[in-house]
């Protein structure tokens, strides 16, 4: 059995790692990016990066790329912590629970040994057109 650091009845907390993936361009870097479609009726497609929770005995580091790999089917080398973002909600049974994501910047390695999971429907690339440094938005 595996133990995750996800919010139980008495610990309201989740720790998580993720990557944000490049490939080296000729112009500089694209950026891969996990699609999922609609899961319900009027919700809209997302986009977002790989990461999950964080596993007993496993560093930071070592959870981001394991998810990187389970959820992009691609090796990654980890080259710096890019910090983390942290959100709070509401479960179905009404629980307060706080989540921090830790990320980092990735460098796409290759093919992984497994495919993507099926959590996700594709893999794309991106290339940023510009930077907003206002928002921090691409």
């Amino acid at each position: 059995m595996t133990f995750e650091f996800k919010a139980t009845r008495t610990w309201p907390f989740q720790v998580a790692g993720g990557g944000a993936i490049y490939r080296p361009t000729v112009g500089g870097r694209e950026y891969l990016l996990l699609h999922r479609a609609p899961r319900d009726p009027g919700l809209g497609e997302t986009w977002h990066l790989p990461k999950g929770t964080l596993h007993r005995g496993e560093t930071l580091e070592q959870c981001a790329a394991r998810e990187s790999a389970e959820e992009t089917g691609r090796n990654v080398e980890l080259e710096g912590y890019l910090g983390a973002l942290q959100s709070r909600w509401t479960d179905e049974r009404g629980r307060l629970i706080d989540k921090t994501v830790h990320y980092f910047l990735c460098r796409d390695a290759g093919a992984a040994s497994g495919d993507m999971d099926a959590e996700h429907d594709r893999v794309d690339e991106r290339v940023p057109k510009s930077v907003d440094s206002s928002s921090g938005s691409l």
